[in-house]
């Protein structure tokens, strides 16, 4: 039994340390998924962070809508988000 604690301890252990190296490279890291050298995306008024993900994610601008707000809450960041261009 104590085994059997101690492999599901480091399983777990394991597990989330991939999981945060995962969370970390996803957010950290450069990303460009468009081919123009720039890009624009209208943010419309009143969009919440989700709208906001899912419209960058489809212009490219971010790598995934989860990524982008991941980003916003670990960076607390969402009620200085803005509406724009």
């Amino acid at each position: 039994m104590k085994r059997f604690v101690l492999v599901t301890v480091a399983v777990l252990v394991v597990g989330a340390l991939a999981a945060g190296a995962w969370v970390y490279f996803l957010i950290e890291r450069p990303y460009k998924g468009y081919t123009d050298a720039e890009a624009f995306v209208e943010i419309v008024p009143g969009s919440n962070p989700q709208i906001m993900a899912r419209a960058l994610a489809d212009a490219g601008v971010v790598a995934s809508p989860a990524a982008f707000r991941m980003a916003v809450w670990l960076e607390g960041a969402g009620r200085r988000l803005q509406a724009g261009e």
